[in-house]
């Protein structure tokens, strides 16, 4: 009649959300299995003006007007919906039950956070960052250079934040009344603004092969601090 593939109470608990997916005999969709799916969320129910709460909510899918339906699968459709309802109510009565689990599931979920951030800061703290007057001299050669070229011809260096490694570009490009224009990855920011970012990047991580005017930063940076 149908099928139903469905996690664990404790799954859908833990996380606060799940899917129980139903597939119906005599219902198909371009030639596949068809049927509906339950949806269970927690979520918040805050209101202007009372205490922050939050409620179980249960929400069955409606078929597509593209299912095609034999009369024998509209009956085993009737089947299938008090099937989910039987469950719904099931799920309706262990609440309580699901609360506890959530909150184990958030107390765990934020012990997980607290160490990824001290692993994150650890790493931060060890990662040798570029420094404002490498970055200085860098930003400076790159708007020199661009300059030197033609009109749309762009900079740019890859760079990594210190601690999480996140990618990201800083360009420069010339607009068509010679201002330097300065962005990182698609967004445009100020001479300022990619110094800063520049000099808080990791500095064993840069990638200046996009600026072929520019040293090993990590030679740069050693020369540098001779001087």
């Amino acid at each position: 009649m149908f099928r139903v593939n469905e996690p664990t109470v404790r799954d859908i608990a833990f996380i606060g959300r799940g899917e129980i997916k139903y597939k119906v005999d005599g219902m198909t969709l371009w030639d596949d299995p068809a049927g509906f799916t339950i949806e269970i969320r927690r979520e918040a129910t805050n209101r202007w003006n009372e205490p922050p709460s939050h409620q179980w909510n249960y929400k069955v899918g409606a078929l597509a007007h593209s299912v095609k339906v034999t009369n024998e699968g509209y009956l085993n459709y009737a089947a299938a919906l008090k099937n989910a309802a039987e469950k719904v109510e099931l799920f309706i009565s262990m609440e309580d039950k699901m609360e506890v689990i959530f909150q184990e599931g958030e107390a765990q979920r934020e012990a997980e956070r607290l160490a990824e951030e001290k692993r994150i800061q650890e790493q931060r703290d060890a990662d040798k960052p570029v420094g404002e007057k490498l970055a200085k001299k860098m930003i400076e050669t790159m708007k020199r250079e661009v300059k030197a070229m033609r009109r749309w011809d762009t900079q740019n260096i890859k760079c990594f934040t210190r601690g999480t490694r996140r990618e990201f570009t800083i360009k420069v490009e010339f607009s068509r009344a010679g201002l330097g224009l300065f962005s990182k990855d698609y967004g445009r920011i100020s001479k300022k603004e990619a110094i800063a970012l520049l000099a808080d990047s990791h500095l064993q991580s840069l990638d200046v092969s996009g600026c072929s005017a520019l040293p090993d930063p990590n030679v740069a940076a050693f020369m540098m601090s001779k001087m």
